[in-house]
């Protein structure tokens, strides 16, 4: 959902879309033993946004402006994070050498965003809702850096989840790669995540919700407007986490009975 709307938002204006990969924190984190290395991990990750006909136009690694973020450092009075040898990373927090609590937003951290997106001209970006807590530190470095220019503009998209099942455990979420290979189209794929996206906010709903069934690798199931809406609004109306599921609901069902959305 971020890429998707990073994209549209990229060639609306008519700018180049960008992939920036935050391969120091990866780095940090010892990351790569667990997984794979940054550049295999990307490959796979830019083959899969052109899958969905959303190919980055470029793509840059933080770890390239490594000399830019030390001098930016050595401004503001930062030092760099120790590296995370135990199991308790994140890929926000850092838990600092000398620290016995992870900081949600290292300092540190944020300052190399900023720098990348000023140093590659970034001229806006949307995140993860679950990032907003950084916004207030990134702007307030930003304007002790660059106090001549304007930071980028910043938009925080809902999260998006899958609704929980009552009757028997989650699976986990599958890849991209994964629905590629079950044999989803990326119209499907996109399809599907927009119309749950609508569905979600006209609801209410904090975050993007994806029926139980829809978009997993067993059922090949993209969500459709008459029947699958229904399936939606059942799945809300089971929700225990959802305090207002009754009143979601007849919002829900209020607008299925005043047909296709415009």
């Amino acid at each position: 959902m971020v890429a998707d709307y990073n994209c549209r938002l990229a060639h609306r204006a008519g700018d180049p879309f960008l992939l920036v990969v935050d391969d120091i924190c990866y780095g940090l984190q010892d990351v790569w033993k667990r997984q794979a290395y940054p550049s295999i991990v990307v490959r796979g990750l830019v083959e899969d946004l052109a899958w969905l006909g959303m190919e980055p136009d470029e793509v840059y690694f933080s770890s390239t402006n490594a000399e830019a973020h030390a001098e930016a450092a050595e401004r503001l009075g930062f030092e760099k994070p120790g590296r995370v040898t135990n199991d308790s990373f994140d890929l926000r927090c850092i838990r600092d050498s000398g620290r016995t609590v992870a900081d949600q937003y290292h300092e540190w951290l944020v300052l190399t965003r900023v720098v990348d997106d000023h140093e590659w001209g970034v001229q806006a970006f949307a995140r993860g809702h679950d990032l907003i807590g950084e916004r207030q530190l990134y702007h307030h470095l930003w304007r002790q850096l660059y106090p001549a220019g304007d930071p980028p503009a910043q938009v925080y998209l809902p999260t998006v989840r899958r609704a929980p099942s009552p009757l028997k455990e989650s699976t986990g979420a599958p890849t991209i790669r994964d629905l590629r290979t079950a044999g989803y189209t990326p119209e499907e794929v996109l399809g599907t995540i927009r119309e749950c996206a609508r569905v979600s906010a006209l609801a209410g709903l904090a975050d993007v919700v994806i029926p139980e069934g829809v978009l997993e690798v067993a059922t090949h199931k993209p969500l459709e407007w008459q029947g699958d809406k229904i399936n939606l609004l059942a799945h809300l109306k089971l929700t225990a986490d959802m305090p207002q599921a009754e009143h979601v609901a007849r919002q829900i069902a209020r607008h299925l009975k005043g047909g296709n959305p415009q």
